[in-house]
């Protein structure tokens, strides 16, 4: 999988961006420079996210956050982002493109459109539009919580019924207790009359109905128990009828979304999401797959997520959080945009942030590799080499450190060598740059990153200038397979390789000696 190239006529502080990457240049690193405020990093997660989340419903409130108050310049298609990746000796040319949620209202009222109309279709101009596409979604889940509620207040009515009919006291006390129990599971003792808010009040409820006592009447005197039954039935009724309304409208919004989806068609375009242009207005986020490319969207779409990946720094502001979230980031404490951070990287594996190195990732690492070694003695007699090779890399990493496990593997820590005499040190006791740089190894390594579109935002941050030279020849060594896109800073970084690898935005690095100078 190889990023060629990549155009955003107009993203936020992005104009007129048109980069490619040579396919034929070795290695396949290509670092993207500019000044501050250049939007290097804007590029690199508005690739990630439309590249890694496209084909994920679950994923799309990411690319619907990254385009919150996405500024729609007219009133038609709008291209946000063009890619062409090689995959497997072939070209795919995607087009992500915007259109205003009205487009579809707009087209309703001309003569083409409506003479399309098959006959037997119900078209209400409110549904035509984009937003309709999410709606009808939203309106199936409804659909199906109702007819869930439904049967479990059918269910609860029968069987209070059978119990008022029930003689036999132990048998009248479990289906009580059975519908108390069905009804407080599923929340729906809150849909009845706040009298019976709780499980208690529902079972006296019941209760007084099956058999009335003196205490019962006097504790439920305020609560109109007598009306149980009507009250379920009522609610009965009322969910009937609200079910029947849904249907209704989802058949209306079906009918007109055949029509979208039919027009889309023509046009080539596949329908992702809809985003929050402003408060008042929605867009739609569409993909197109250009002529002459014979593979399915939709498995491409798959395929590629599991082979892009994005680090960069974790106090970096990331575009695809919330934008509650991301004001958080602006105050004094800052804990919760860093939860929602982690929460991020809980649903997008393929997210890295440049954290203190975990130990119990090294821990782990080892583990594994260990237990390679163990595999190969059983399969073929001789243990395999997984685990010194690691160990090997690791050191050479560390320069005159070693790295040192307890024989339990509970815990590691690092051997240095002065004058002679061997002293232990401790994860705390490596500096920031070392740490980062064994991260990022780890990271690579530990996931198996092959193959694949790897971005990574400002590597340099903590690593000596011979080490942001240095790291070019470590992303070769670590896995020489991937293709690598820096955002960077660095004039060392890009001297490790030839000027025709080095992408630029506006506004450009100036040349090292005018920095000087």
């Amino acid at each position: 999988m190889f990023l060629r190239r990549v155009q955003v006529p107009d993203f936020r502080v992005l104009k007129d961006v048109d980069i490619t990457f040579e396919p034929e240049f070795s290695p396949h690193i290509f670092p993207i420079g500019s000044l501050n405020g250049g939007g290097k990093s804007t590029l690199l997660q508005l690739i990630f996210i439309l590249l890694s989340c496209s084909g994920d419903s679950e994923k799309h409130f990411l690319i619907q956050n990254m385009l919150d108050e996405y500024k729609l310049s007219t009133e038609s298609e709008q291209r946000l982002i063009s890619f062409e990746i090689e995959n497997e000796n072939e070209i795919v040319k995607l087009d992500f493109v915007v259109y205003p949620d009205n487009l579809y209202s707009n087209l309703a009222n001309t003569d083409d459109f409506r003479l399309s109309i098959k006959p037997d279709h119900i078209i209400e101009e409110e549904y035509l539009k984009f937003s309709s596409l999410q709606e009808l979604k939203f309106l199936k889940e409804k659909i199906s919580e109702l007819e869930s509620t439904i049967q479990i207040f059918s269910t609860a009515l029968d069987n209070i019924k059978e119990a008022i009919n029930t003689e036999n006291l132990d048998e009248r006390e479990k289906i009580i207790s059975d519908v108390v129990e069905r009804l407080r599971k599923s929340h729906r003792i809150f849909m009845l009359n706040s009298n019976f808010h709780s499980p208690f009040y529902l079972r006296q409820a019941i209760e007084s109905l099956i058999k009335p006592s003196k205490k019962n009447k006097e504790l439920l005197s305020n609560n109109k128990s007598d009306n149980i039954l009507l009250e379920i039935e009522n609610k009965l009724e009322y969910y009937k009828n609200q079910l029947v309304q849904a249907n209704e409208s989802n058949n209306k919004i079906e009918n007109c979304n055949v029509m979208i989806l039919d027009c889309l068609k023509t046009k080539k375009l596949s329908f992702i999401c809809n985003f929050n242009i402003n408060p008042n207005e929605n867009g739609a986020l569409l993909l197109r797959i250009n002529d002459g490319n014979n593979v399915d969207l939709m498995s491409f779409l798959k395929k590629i997520s599991n082979k892009i990946f994005l680090a960069a720094p974790p106090t970096q502001i990331f575009l695809f959080t919330s934008i509650e979230s991301r004001k958080l980031l602006f105050k004094q404490l800052d804990s919760d945009y860093n939860s929602a951070i982690q929460s991020l990287k809980n649903r997008l594996s393929n997210f890295f942030t440049y954290d203190f190195l975990s130990v119990d990732l090294l821990i782990e690492a080892f583990k594994f590799a260990r237990d390679r070694d163990f595999k190969e003695k059983i399969k073929h007699g001789e243990y395999g080499n997984y685990y010194g090779n690691l160990l090997n890399e690791l050191n050479s990493l560390l320069g005159n450190k070693k790295v040192n496990f307890d024989e339990d593997f509970a815990g590691v820590n690092f051997q240095i060598d002065i004058n002679g005499e061997s002293r232990e040190l401790y994860p705390e006791d490596l500096s920031h740059g070392e740490l980062k740089r064994l991260g990022i190894y780890m990271w690579l390594k530990q996931r198996q990153i092959e193959n694949s579109i790897v971005l990574m935002d400002e590597i340099e941050n903590a690593f000596h200038p011979d080490w942001q030279y240095q790291i070019i020849s470590d992303l070769i060594e670590w896995e020489k397979s991937n293709q690598y896109i820096l955002a960077t800073h660095s004039y060392e970084l890009c001297q490790a390789l030839t000027p025709a690898h080095i992408k630029e935005l506006e506004p450009k690095l100036l040349p090292s000696k005018q920095v000087k100078n």
